[in-house]
């Protein structure tokens, strides 16, 4: 007697939990397993419950596949989690896990085809930092790969109809790619995204005080300022070793357990509670130094202190070296962008999004729900001008390392990327090493993109530069090629926001990546070394 459909998809679901009780101790049984299912369930007619099962099956596919190394099982989930995406059976909670699912089953592929090429190469006895290098390499190989799985990763995580698990592993994970790909000014704000959704998970909580103790060995932060929140995250990792096991297994729960905590002071700038400027850019970690990942950093005023420590120039050279200035220009004109989104910030809270009282502006009303005023203006001006940032974070790298394009021509978009295995053009890597900070701004021009992690930043920019952006009261978001693209008043100070984040976050990598060559040049005879002054 043949079974129903319901019964093969009751045992189907019985024999996944099965597999998954011994996943780790035998992942290629739990594959042979996943493998079964998928085979039984998915030419069955699509359903609710069938579609519950295949995702469940991707899950398991994914785990399995990855602790046996098997490519079959990865490729095999890779195929259903893009299907179970577009399903029109499954919850929004269900889609979520489906793009959670598939955001690990891309970057597993990826961790398989280099542990691959590694057990190939002839080098297989490189140090740790050349493996570190290779890797970052390799991993230019999968940008297609690498910009769907961040996206995914923040769309399950900012989906509130996934459970709180799967959305703090979700900010996890994306702080992990984004750090391994060099990008740790945002990968820090996703660690802090990840518990602030779920607060036990010590496994976010490590990965964020690894990230801050390699930062202070590289010299990208203030040592100090470093070492106090290192401290802070990995007690919260040392409270929660249990739950790190459960989310990341026994072997990372130990090695957090075996992190040591700095021996220093716990000292801090929070800054002035009363003071709304401070209260703004500490909430939105705006502040533009090294020194500043959370609070002020500093008890002085001149709080945005990001600078190129030292710069060695040809010993016939005469003058300063051009970096200076144009390091000083980016930054003052990413302060005034700042400044004018804060205003349009506080004027937006003072009216609640209507038209500002200073506002002496005589505007039509067009009864539809539109508001029109300084407030959107600044807003839709500030971000433009903040992402401008970007382009002549390219025109410094192009003058300074000798690239040789005429600045005119050069673009954040193009400047850096071409097609192909390297994803950097000839010119720019004939002249500089594919360092981390390289590397992660070559990512940031796949992410202020479209299809990237911040498509509304790129879409809001094109639009308030060749089109008219409007401001509505409700939460419309048209950024099409209409001569008219709508945007919620709401969402537009948001986005305004997030193009200050992902700027500051570019000049603190044009700045790690300044820093890192110069260092290079120090042992060089034919230099001459000029300190850095602060204006008076």
């Amino acid at each position: 007697m043949s079974l129903t459909n319901h019964e093969i998809l009751f045992l189907a679901d019985s024999a996944i939990a099965a597999a998954y009780a011994d996943v780790d101790n035998l992942p290629g049984d739990a594959v042979y397993a996943a493998k079964e299912v998928f085979d039984r369930v998915h030419d069955i007619t699509s359903g609710p419950i069938q579609q519950q099962v295949l995702l469940n099956c991707s899950s398991l596919l994914i785990d399995a596949g990855s602790r046996a190394n098997n490519k079959e099982a990865l490729d095999i989930a890779a195929e259903l989690t893009a299907e179970l995406i577009g399903s029109t059976h499954l919850t929004k909670g269900q889609v979520a896990q489906a793009q959670y699912n598939r955001a690990n089953c891309l970057t597993s592929i990826i961790d398989h085809e280099f542990s691959k090429t590694r057990s190939e190469s002839a080098n297989e006895d490189a140090d740790e930092e050349k493996i570190k290098l290779e890797y970052l390499a390799h991993r230019l190989k999968f940008r297609s790969s690498l910009t769907e799985s961040r996206l995914l990763y923040y769309s399950a995580g900012m989906n509130e109809h996934l459970d709180i698990d799967q959305r703090g592993r979700s900010f996890c994970n994306l702080a992990n790619q984004l750090d391994f790909s060099g990008r740790w000014v945002e990968a820090y704000d996703a660690y802090l995204s990840a518990l602030a959704i779920d607060p036990t998970n010590g496994n976010a909580a490590g990965n964020a005080a690894l990230l801050l103790r390699i930062a202070m060995h590289e010299g990208t932060v203030d040592v100090g300022h470093a070492a106090v929140l290192h401290n802070r995250f990995l007690r919260i990792a040392h409270d929660h070793l249990g739950r790190v096991s459960e989310l990341a297994g026994q072997q990372t729960a130990d090695f957090w357990a075996s992190m040591e905590l700095f021996d220093v002071e716990d000292h801090w700038h929070p800054g002035n509670p009363d003071n709304h400027l401070q209260k703004w850019l500490i909430e939105h970690r705006l502040i533009l130094a090294t020194t500043a990942l959370e609070g002020l950093g500093s008890a002085e005023t001149k709080w945005d202190s990001a600078h190129i420590d030292t710069v060695h120039t040809p010993v016939t050279q005469g003058g300063p070296p051009k970096i200076f200035a144009m390091i000083n220009s980016i930054k003052a004109e990413y302060l005034v962008a700042r400044s004018i989104i804060y205003t349009a910030c506080q004027m937006a809270e003072e009216s609640e999004g209507l038209q500002h009282p200073s506002d002496t502006g005589w505007y039509a009303d067009t009864e539809d729900n539109r508001v029109y005023g300084k407030i959107p203006g600044m807003f839709v001006l500030g971000q433009r001008a903040t992402l401008d940032v970007l382009d002549k974070i390219c025109v410094c790298i192009n003058e300074h390392f000798e690239i040789g394009d005429r600045p005119s021509s050069v673009s954040f978009r193009s400047f850096l990327a071409k097609k192909g295995e390297t994803g950097f053009r000839a010119e720019v890597i004939s002249k500089l090493d594919v360092i981390p900070a390289l590397v992660a701004l070559r990512e940031l021009v796949d992410d202020v993109n479209p299809n990237g992690l911040y498509p509304d930043a790129y879409n809001l920019r094109n639009a308030g530069t060749h089109r008219i952006v409007v401001a509505t009261l409700d939460e419309t978001k048209d950024l099409g090629r209409d001569s008219i693209s709508l945007i919620g008043i709401d969402s537009l100070e948001r986005v305004a926001i997030q193009a200050l984040q992902v700027t500051r976050a570019a000049i603190m990598y044009l700045v790690a990546m300044v820093n890192y060559t110069e260092n290079k040049k120090s042992t060089e005879t034919s230099v001459v070394k000029i300190p850095v002054v602060g204006q008076q």
